[in-house]
């Protein structure tokens, strides 16, 4: 079994080998700074990674990146089509948690005035 945590609460951080749970072989803290081995912990120094697959999986995955890159790309070009901020769902959604969003209406009602 080989788990990786990076996100849950519960859980320890890190990367963890063993049988099941109990019965770990290999951890690496959530930091990558120490590995325990067998229950002796040393400090981790540099670590190498090996991808196993073929050519048909290193293509798949080239392509896959260069789709996420034009995702990327077409949502930083869209524009919003809103009229104004009041009409926003974020900022509804922070006035329902109490969130005060109109300090600039405040600051335009006091110089007219």
């Amino acid at each position: 079994m080989m788990f990786l945590n990076i996100n849950s609460r519960g859980l320890p951080k890190g990367i963890q080998v063993g049988t099941d749970s109990k019965s770990l072989v290999l951890e690496v803290d959530g930091d990558m700074a120490n590995v325990k081995c067998y229950g002796s912990k040393v400090p981790l120094h540099k670590i190498e990674v090996w991808g196993c697959g073929g050519h048909d999986v290193k293509q798949a995955q080239t392509h896959q990146r260069q789709w996420e890159k034009k995702e990327v790309e077409k949502q930083a070009q869209r524009k919003l089509q809103l009229e104004s901020w009041s009409d926003t769902p974020d900022r509804q959604l922070l006035e329902m948690g109490g969130v005060r969003t109109t300090y600039s209406e405040c600051l335009k009602n006091s110089d007219s005035d």
